[in-house]
């Protein structure tokens, strides 16, 4: 996506996350943002890439629904999850309950990165849902247990595949692929990666 008028500050100011370091950046206009993200990923290392398109995706994902402050743009863009549905939340209930049932869930350490990634997305967001829906979220919560992140305030659904990060981080590699199969997560995204655990 792409910020129509950059001369424009959004609602919150322009903002960004680094998802490698957690470190937030912001300030009153986009220039300034971007001088800082290039700063801070040659002090640490990492590939300086295309900051202000990555800024201007955060932003806008940030955004609420229907906002005509930005556009879309195909190369690279995502095909964002509104609500999500029983057919949604019966699939993810059905992958946890089998990772339970073989293997268990993910480790404490593979939990906190995959979380501090999650926590640092900008398509980390809340999608709505029907009532029953969520009563079912709240059932996965009760199969997981009382395992918890240092990142799980930060934590709600993925805007991608609509499911709830907090349960997601703690499913096998293999078993949170199988559910997101057929959606585009960002280079980023843990779900691309080989198994991590």
């Amino acid at each position: 996506m792409i910020v129509k008028d950059p001369s424009v500050m959004p609602p919150g100011g322009w903002r960004y996350i680094q998802p490698e370091t957690g470190f937030e950046f912001s300030a009153s206009t986009l220039r300034v943002v971007v001088q800082k993200v290039t700063e801070h990923r040659k002090a640490n290392g990492l590939p300086v890439g295309d900051p202000r398109s990555e800024i201007e995706d955060f932003v806008c994902a940030q955004l609420p629904a229907g906002s005509d402050n930005c556009t879309h743009v195909l190369d690279g863009d995502y095909a964002l999850k509104t609500h999500f549905t029983m057919d949604d939340v019966k699939r993810f209930i059905q992958a946890a309950v089998n990772a339970l049932g073989s293997r268990g869930l993910a480790d404490q350490e593979t939990a906190e990165a995959r979380a501090k990634t999650c926590a640092a997305c900008p398509l980390n967001t809340s999608v709505s849902g029907c009532w029953r829906c969520k009563g079912l979220a709240d059932w996965l919560f009760k199969l997981i247990g009382a395992r918890t992140t240092a990142h799980d305030s930060r934590l709600n659904q993925c805007g991608v595949c609509g499911c709830s990060l907090k349960a997601k981080i703690w499913l096998p590699q293999d078993v949170a692929q199988d559910v997101s199969k057929g959606y585009k997560f960002p280079s980023w995204c843990w779900l691309n990666g080989s198994d991590l655990e």
